[in-house]
């Protein structure tokens, strides 16, 4: 695997450099939600509650608003620390589903569909 290193310059403002995480970083999950079936097709509004092998939980909501005239990535982002996989993850759609998925990897970028029920 070939590694990136990405200089961003702005010219009002400071530049970022962006490195590869070294391989002791903490582990992560990124669920992306695609509710085709009754909620609006991003799945925005829907509600993510995760169980970690450790037993912590999380909870985080679908959205893309984060400011005034702004928006970004629907992705949910959760840190994991040490963890290496998620015990369960429950998805509460808008349209009233709720949808339980069990034994996840993790540092992976998932994508949830929703059921037809």
């Amino acid at each position: 695997m070939r590694e990136l290193t990405l200089i961003l310059a702005f010219s009002l403002f400071s530049s970022l450099l962006f490195r590869p995480l070294p391989a002791d970083a903490p582990n992560s999950a990124d669920p992306t939600t695609a509710g085709a079936t009754k909620s609006n097709r991003m799945g925005i509004g829907a509600q993510i509650h995760i169980t970690t092998e450790d037993g912590r939980q999380q909870w985080n909501e679908v959205t893309t608003a984060v400011g005034y005239a702004s928006s970004s990535d629907s992705r949910v982002h959760f840190g994991l620390g040490s963890n290496r996989h998620i015990e369960d993850m429950e998805i509460r759609w808008p349209s009233g589903i709720r949808q339980t998925l069990h034994n996840l990897e993790v540092d992976l970028i998932l994508t949830i569909e929703e059921p037809q029920r």
